[in-house]
C-alpha cells in the first residue's frame, strides 16, 4: 500500500542525508526500493537505510549485492539506528528468501537471539550510513554475484 506520512518523512530524511554526504551531483533519477513486506504503520524506521543505499547506488551507478537487505533508520547526519529489540523475525524472513547479508546499524550484532538459534545471515553493521555503503560496495566487488 501507499507509504504513510511518517514513512515518507523517514525516506525524505534518508534522501537528504545521502544528498548531504555525497560529492556527486544530484540529477533526476528514479530510485526504486524493494520491500520484502509492507512497511508497518508505526513509528519504527525500518526503511531509512534502504532509501539511503538506493539513492547512493543510483547516483554513483553502483550495484549493491543482490543477496543483501538494508534494515534500520538513518538520521540527517548519517547515524544509523534500529528501533526494534528483536532481530529473529527479520533473520527468519531473510533465510526463507535465500538472502544472506543484512546491512544495518552496529547494534544489530548485539541483539540477543533465542537459545540455540544459528542464522546463515551475515550481519554487516556500522554506526554510520556512509561507512556501511562503502563496506557494501567493497563486499559487492569482492564477492560478485553471477547474473
Amino acid at each position: 500500500g501507499p507509504a504513510t506520512p511518517l514513512q515518507k518523512d523517514f525516506a525524505r530524511a534518508a534522501w537528504l542525508c545521502a544528498k548531504g554526504i555525497m560529492n556527486a551531483p544530484f540529477q533526476q533519477k528514479d530510485v526504486v526500493v524493494n520491500l520484502m513486506e509492507a512497511v508497518p504503520d508505526d513509528n519504527h524506521n525500518t526503511i531509512g537505510l534502504a532509501v539511503f543505499c538506493a539513492v547512493c547506488s543510483a547516483m554513483m551507478d553502483v550495484c549493491l549485492p543482490k543477496d543483501s537487505v538494508c534494515l534500520g533508520g538513518v538520521d540527517l547526519l548519517g547515524n544509523l539506528y534500529f528501533d526494534g529489540n528483536n532481530l529473529d523475525p527479520f533473520l527468519t524472513a531473510l533465510e526463507e528468501s535465500n538472502l544472506s547479508v543484512l546491512m544495518g546499524p552496529a547494534v544489530l550484532n548485539e541483539l540477543p537471539l533465542p537459545p540455540n538459534r544459528i542464522s546463515s545471515v551475515r550481519i554487516m553493521g556500522s554506526l554510520r550510513a556512509d561507512i556501511l555503503f562503502f563496506l557494501a560496495q567493497q563486499n559487492a566487488a569482492q564477492f560478485p554475484l553471477n547474473g
